[in-house]
């Protein structure tokens, strides 16, 4: 949970600067780039968490691993570095994109759905998703494919969620004759 605060305050920071020189998008890019990288590579995320390994051979190795970022997104990651909070880059990014998202009013919405669909479907899902659950932003899709549902879609937009899942039908119908809906006259 500490972790949490720290990531959110350093994300902050970063995001205020980034808004303050007109380089948000840039920095956006940029930081989630080095997330990807990271959690790619499991190996540099417990090399950079090791204490054995020292700040200047980290910041060696995070200077040569993203010299093609700009001047401020890598003086950033040596600054974690500095303060010995590498280990947080990858929660860090994250607590930059959601920053990043609410300021151009963007939603993350996680789709699950039970077998790959095409992109037309896609849209229509998101369209009507988008429509019921009254939400007018942008939105990008994390889609997750979860046989379990059986059929239909479960969509998620911030607090809001559409279940047209055949799994929850049948657990509808399920508790519906559950209930005893009719009293006998025995």
């Amino acid at each position: 949970m500490v972790e949490v605060k720290i990531s959110r305050r350093y994300a902050k920071g970063l995001f205020d600067f980034a808004k303050e020189s007109n380089k948000l998008d840039e920095i956006y890019s940029e930081i989630n780039s080095v997330s990807v990288v990271l959690q790619e590579n499991k190996e540099l995320k417990i090399l950079l968490a090791s204490p054995i390994l020292d700040d200047k051979k980290k910041a060696s190795l995070l200077t040569r691993l993203f010299a093609g970022l700009s001047k401020d997104t890598l003086n950033f990651l040596l600054l974690l570095n500095t303060n010995r909070r590498a280990n947080l880059i990858e929660e860090i990014a994250n607590q930059f994109s959601q920053l990043y998202n609410t300021s151009i009013e963007k939603y993350i919405a996680h789709l699950t759905l039970a077998e790959e669909v095409s992109e037309e479907i896609l849209t229509q899902i998101l369209e009507v998703g988008k429509k019921k659950l009254l939400i007018n932003n942008k939105v990008e899709v994390n889609k997750t494919i979860d046989p379990s549902i059986i059929g239909g879609f479960v969509l998620r937009i911030k607090d809001k969620q559409l279940d047209a899942s055949i799994k929850n039908r049948i657990i509808d119908l399920k508790s519906k004759f559950d209930t005893k809906l009719y009293e006998s006259h025995l």
